[in-house]
């Protein structure tokens, strides 16, 4: 916001073939499926061992999961908690996560 700047973004080419998706919708849900909000960067770039995960869990672990669980470390981090497996520190990082599809009922008004 302060920069100005435009966040959503055309769909990385490694993601989807986002012209093939719209090619037939109508307009207005073909812009939409043209941009989007994008993690950048390599999403494998994840040290699954840091976070007492096999090789083959990390795999299968969404990368907005992998984005959180580094998120949550860093925060310990700069918290000056140690995290160190050996470490006998008591913490425990809450985090809520909501999916709101534009087709959802709202049943609170």
């Amino acid at each position: 916001m302060v920069e100005e700047q435009e966040t959503a973004k055309p769909v990385p080419t490694d993601r989807w073939d986002a012209e093939a998706i719209a090619a037939g919708l109508p307009d207005r849900m073909a812009r939409r499926m043209r941009l989007g909000g994008f993690l950048e960067g390599d999403l494998g770039a994840f040290d699954a061992q840091a976070f007492g995960l096999s090789g083959t869990e990390a795999n299968w672990l969404d990368p907005q999961h992998r984005l959180l669980l580094m998120v949550a470390w860093e925060a310990c981090e700069n918290a000056g908690m140690p995290m160190a497996p050996s470490s006998q520190a008591q913490a425990a990082v809450f985090a809520q996560a909501l999916e709101r599809s534009g087709g959802a009922v709202n049943r609170w008004g």
